[in-house]
């Protein structure tokens, strides 16, 4: 409906938006490596120990370890503090974790993974695992129905590496 300027006066306000700004609430963004687990190869022989070298990022800072000789099923936790800090997820409205794992006894094995985070899932705050895959060959076998199965190349979980992401909230 139209305003009654029967009394010659109108009126305009402006009430401006009161905005938070994410990166404001939190500060100092940090990813640290807190442990790295091999997973049994499943049959596969690959090697009683490995060396690794562990390269991550979080939104394009990164950080690296060296791992000393570690073997099947074995958890190896991190004493030392290795983490890094990096840019508030909240100028690329995600925060994206990538992992890659050479093995430095095994010349052509260099493996990767990720995780990506949105402002829905609190740019990962908290623990997280990330479930490294590694390809393997499938020998050649028989099915029940006595079809032979040509040999095939398959993912399987080789490595498990858990960070936690911590945001310190301003005073």
């Amino acid at each position: 409906t139209a305003p009654d300027y029967a009394d010659g006066y109108a009126g305009f306000y402006f009430f401006p938006q009161r905005k938070i700004i994410v990166g404001s609430l939190y500060s100092n963004p940090k990813i640290r490596l807190m442990s790295i687990k091999r997973l049994a190869a499943s049959g596969e022989w690959l090697g009683d120990f490995e060396e690794l070298k562990i390269e991550y990022m979080a939104n394009f800072n990164i950080g690296y370890y060296v791992t000393r000789p570690i073997q099947e099923n074995e958890l190896v936790s991190f004493k030392k503090e290795y983490s890094v800090e990096f840019e508030h997820p909240n100028k690329y409205k995600r925060l994206v974790v990538i992992a890659n794992i050479a093995v430095l006894n095994e010349s052509a094995a260099f493996l990767s993974g990720y995780l990506e985070f949105t402002k829905e899932q609190n740019y990962g705050a908290g623990f997280q695992t990330l479930t490294i895959m590694r390809e393997v060959w499938r020998a050649k076998n028989s099915d029940p129905h006595r079809q032979s199965i040509n040999p095939y190349k398959t993912l399987v979980p080789a490595y498990e590496i858990t960070f936690n992401i911590d945001y310190s909230k301003n005073k």
